[in-house]
């Protein structure tokens, strides 16, 4: 509950910080040790010219910063903007200063990193300008050293052997870090997760609102009926694979030989399918969906391939490109249960995209929009009428076990997707 004359935040302050930003009139001041893109992004909250602005920081390796390469190339943009930096040995403190009177303080560093993680943030309210931590400030600031683009690249250039050999070394750290707690956690975390997914799929094919005309769609797997050589899951009967209805006698058609996701129980493989009345002949285990999408404003090309291994934690990875020629993009790992899609692992910029920075920032705001998050999921189990690159090759076998299978349908974020649960 907030109180009358302060703020508690335990949850990321960005937004906070750029509601400080934009209501200053005279100056904005930034204490810390640790900053990267994020910060150079702040200021274009404000009306202030850059002279108003000022960042206090530690620009030596003794500050601890891991992403050390990655804040002088922060600090260059800031100076190239025409915005003051300076230099203080050994701060610590997180805090944004507004006219010399108002303050956020906390935990959390100007990074894209602290973005997602565990801070705690305390915005008072009241006007603090004749207090002795203003004061205090202040007095850092006075004791702080102005920093210059020559001195800048000169850092970036005569350290850059070392740079390289430090972030190997903290690469190799974690790495081993993550290895040796994935080997302590991974067996009691695979048992439970196998048995919360099939449990998840079940009650999913069973509290569906569709159902087909003869309650149940059964489909087994067989050499294709017209002597093709290869085989397909074939409808049992007259029973349509593409026809469905609830219990309000509402009806949903899926397209003819369009491309729909499938979930595979019991441990929740997923690919997308080629859906006939009768039969699924063909299986895509990587789809592009041809064309680019509008998610939060920005445009995107989405292409997914979906594990055979490793399902209980994540069954879609997918890529996030500015166009299907782009040297990079950004991946993430999703997981989809029957119910619900949510984003397992944020994932990373990979290869050499356009702009790298804007669209990382572009790709930040996305995650951390709801809506444009929901919209962005809702993307990724669309159908795919004409997916780029489509082979004709019947590979239902390569997804799909011997014998009889149970197909249902179901809904997420409004789009169709199939259930199948080997018998």
């Amino acid at each position: 509950m907030r109180t009358r004359n302060r703020e508690f935040l335990a949850a990321d302050v960005y937004r906070a910080w750029k509601r400080r930003v934009q209501s200053a009139k005279g100056s904005v001041w930034v204490f810390t040790p640790y900053f990267d893109q994020l910060l150079v992004h702040l200021p274009g909250n404000t009306d202030l010219v850059p002279a108003d602005l000022c960042v206090v920081t530690d620009l030596s390796p003794a500050s601890g910063a891991t992403a050390y390469r990655r804040q002088l190339l922060a600090t260059l943009k800031l100076l190239e903007a025409g915005i003051e930096v300076r230099s203080l040995p050994r701060l610590h403190a997180k805090i944004l200063l507004i006219d010399g009177s108002h303050v956020s303080l906390g935990s959390q560093n100007f990074t894209s990193y602290a973005k997602q993680s565990k801070e705690v943030t305390a915005v008072p309210i009241e006007d603090l300008s004749d207090t002795r931590m203003v004061a205090t400030l202040k007095q850092w600031y006075a004791e702080s050293e102005l920093v210059d683009l020559e001195w800048v690249e000169q850092l970036l250039s005569q350290l850059g052997k070392e740079i390289r050999e430090f972030l190997a070394a903290h690469e190799a750290l974690v790495a081993a870090f993550l290895r040796v707690e994935a080997e302590r956690k991974a067996e009691e975390a695979a048992r439970t997760l196998r048995q919360s997914m099939r449990q998840r799929i079940r009650l999913a094919s069973q509290s569906s609102r569709f159902r087909t005309a003869q309650s149940t769609a059964w489909a087994q797997l067989q050499w294709e009926p017209g002597g093709g050589g290869y085989r397909t899951l074939l409808a049992r009967g007259n029973e349509d694979l593409t026809y469905w209805w609830g219990p309000d006698f509402e009806t949903v058609t899926l397209g003819q030989g369009h491309f729909y996701p499938a979930l595979l129980g019991p441990l929740g493989r997923m690919a997308f399918v080629r859906v006939t009345q009768s039969r699924i002949t063909y299986v895509w285990r990587g789809i592009t969906w041809g064309g680019s999408v509008s998610v939060g404003g920005e445009e995107y090309w989405l292409s997914a391939n979906f594990p055979n291994h490793g399902t209980e934690e994540s069954n879609i990875h997918l890529k996030l490109q500015q166009s299907p020629r782009a040297g990079g993009g950004y991946d993430m790992d999703l997981r989809f249960d029957g119910h619900e899609i949510e984003v397992v692992d944020p994932g990373s910029i990979f290869g050499n995209p356009w702009n790298e920075d804007e669209f990382s920032f572009a790709v930040e705001g996305l995650m951390d929009d709801e809506d444009d998050l929901s919209e962005l999921l809702a993307e990724v189990l669309s159908p795919a009428p004409n997916p780029r690159n489509f082979r004709n090759n019947p590979n239902a076998d390569t997804f799909f076990e011997d014998g009889w299978h149970r197909i249902g349908l179901t809904e997420c974020l409004g789009q169709s997707v199939l259930l199948v649960e080997p018998e």
